[in-house]
């Protein structure tokens, strides 16, 4: 990985394949690559490239994004129903309004 304080990403990857920032992240929206692939291929961290990404107004595919709908809504469906049960547990616990016992 290359040093954050030594080297500023956008001139190390310009110098590495000779072409603007902007192009350089087309290229890999097209070949529809994730953070961590653009990260092992320019040597830099996945919070590095996503900074830089973000700062041109770039996003590409987190390793753990899930295309799934179906599933989301499933997993997002079963938080609601813990959240609003009348039991405490330990997705509703620090929703309560908590009183005190004398």
């Amino acid at each position: 990985m290359a040093d954050r304080y030594y080297t500023n990403f956008k001139v190390a990857l310009e110098d590495k394949y000779g072409m603007h920032l902007i192009d350089i992240f087309s290229d890999f929206q097209a070949r529809r690559m994730a953070y961590s692939d653009i990260s092992l291929e320019v040597g830099f961290h996945v919070s590095t490239v996503k900074k830089w990404c973000y700062r041109y107004g770039f996003r590409f595919i987190s390793p753990d994004h899930n295309f799934s709908k179906k599933s989301s809504s499933n997993m997002s469906a079963s938080f609601l129903d813990l959240f609003r049960s009348e039991k405490l547990n330990s997705t509703n616990i620090l929703s309560r309004k908590w009183v005190q016992v004398t």
